[in-house]
């Protein structure tokens, strides 16, 4: 396998990260006012959406799962002074998802303030606020971390630390093509693209009279991939708009949907079956397909995108629901992108035709990256379930059997990388000199990053906060046993 591809599968656990956990739906701005020699207040706002609830610092009971937590890094404990105040019109109810507990939350904004007293003239304090909303019935837990300059100041003034609303706007959308251009190499190396560009390539450059006509034919294969699926995305905007994308993703039947996709999705990626849109579709564009004229050239790329559907449809659905909790442009962005890294190798390959010779073979690595693709799916389904059951109180999958199951999971994942857990499709190990079955260096370093994730969850079992991964688990509440007092 080329070096390349080895690095494209490091950026496995980053995307599906990314994709997870998505955009934090509040805005936070943070301000500082100095009060008295070397004393200074941070004042943190949080801006809620209309019509959504954000909770409290405070717990009236342990039974309570749902609050705010703000905490500042070890660095910057030494400078803190007193305790965190909250400010704001909180309002307080019996929340009949928990038990009845007393739950207090804000509808409109809240703020919450600390004293810090300064060493120096400047300094970097880092933290991150823990916190849920509550959104169309449904409960969700998100992580926002932050890291502000605080600094001496004249006289006593407030001095805004975010940016503007166009500038945290255009963050999201440059955030939604990184993850998403991330989610197009990935799917480059999944068996029904990877093995389509060498032919392609080869195609193209055979088949054209001259090499500038090659080339000419790969960059409109490759346009034609872009227009093709952004317009996808053009059309998820046109026809959702800008707040029923939002409103589906924090929807407990929408999260019950995502559930099954994912989990649909997941068990075709371990083998299972192959998901596939209708033959005459792919038979139509085919048939209408040539590099005679751009017309041609672009009903070859539509062909691609049909028939390499098993493989890209399931990252096209990562995208998607991270594109639904962002802006209104979320889902044209993430097309784009997506789209730009699928076709980007159709044009390189086509002016430097001498790398497709380090592209390596297609074999059965390429089956293995599509399984372990399944078993992340898999485990991202389980966060939208964990959405649903959350949102309407079943207690389905509370803390402790959401790690039991990605415990098991990714400890399965560690077993297949090292080959001793076989699927369908799997072809046995290479041989070494000594006619032995031995796995690769790659495999064997992705084996131990899955078991080491999977024992750093099993003291969760036991109540361990696992501030990692917390924004994946549902609310240390609905632990059952825990041995923390």
């Amino acid at each position: 396998m080329s070096n390349i591809y080895r690095v494209i599968l490091l950026l496995f656990s980053f995307y599906f990260y990314q994709a997870a956990q998505g955009q934090n739906p509040v805005q936070f701005r943070f301000s500082q006012e100095q009060t008295a020699g070397n004393e200074v207040l941070i004042k943190i706002k949080a801006i809620v959406p209309k019509g959504d609830q954000i909770y409290s610092i405070k717990k009236f009971s342990d039974d309570a799962p749902i609050h705010t937590q703000i905490s500042f890094d070890s660095s910057a404990n030494f400078l803190l002074k007193g305790s965190l105040v909250e400010n704001g019109s909180a309002q307080q109810v019996t929340e009949p998802d928990f038990n009845n507990t007393t739950v207090s939350f804000f509808s409109d904004s809240a703020e919450w303030q600390q004293k810090l007293q300064l060493q120096s003239d400047s300094v970097f304090v880092k933290g991150k606020i823990a916190y849920f909303l509550k959104s169309n019935g449904s409960f969700n837990n998100y992580e926002e971390p932050f890291s502000i300059k605080v600094y001496k100041q004249e006289k006593s003034s407030t001095v805004s630390a975010l940016k503007s609303n166009d500038d945290l706007e255009a963050q999201s959308l440059g955030y939604i093509f990184f993850v998403s251009f991330l989610g197009g190499l990935l799917a480059l190396i999944t068996p029904c693209v990877f093995s389509m560009i060498p032919v392609t390539v080869g195609f193209f450059t055979k088949r054209s009279k001259t090499k500038q006509e090659g080339i000419r034919n790969a960059v409109t294969y490759s346009l034609s991939i872009i227009v093709i699926f952004t317009l996808l995305g053009f059309l998820i905007t046109l026809i959702f708009g800008p707040t029923a994308l939002n409103k589906l993703a924090t929807n407990w039947i929408a999260n019950l949907i995502f559930f099954l996709v994912f989990l649909l999705f997941g068990i075709s990626f371990l083998g299972a079956f192959d998901i596939q849109l209708p033959s005459s579709w792919q038979t139509a564009a085919d048939s209408k397909a040539s590099t005679k004229s751009f017309t041609g050239i672009f009903f070859m790329a539509l062909t691609l995108a049909l028939v390499s559907f098993s493989c890209t449809g399931p990252i096209i659905g990562n995208l998607i629901v991270l594109a639904s909790k962002g802006s209104y442009f979320g889902p044209l962005v993430g097309m784009f992108g997506f789209s730009v890294a699928l076709a980007l190798p159709f044009t390189l390959f086509a002016l430097f035709p001498s790398w497709i010779s380090g592209l390596g073979k297609a074999g059965g690595w390429l089956n293995s990256v599509k399984v372990t693709l399944g078993f992340l799916e898999l485990a991202l389904a389980l966060k939208f379930l964990s959405n649903a059951d959350l949102a309407q109180g079943w207690r389905l999958l509370d803390r402790d059997i959401f790690l039991c199951l990605w415990i098991v999971l990714f400890g399965l994942l560690g077993l297949y990388l090292l080959g001793k857990l076989k699927f369908h499709h799997d072809s046995e190990l290479a041989r070494n000199d000594f006619d032995q079955p031995y796995v690769s260096i790659p495999r064997l370093f992705f084996a131990i990053a899955s078991f080491s994730f999977m024992v750093y969850m099993v003291p969760g079992l036991w109540g361990a906060p696992l501030k990692g991964i917390s924004a994946f688990l549902p609310p240390y509440g609905t632990q059952d046993y825990t041995t923390n007092s």
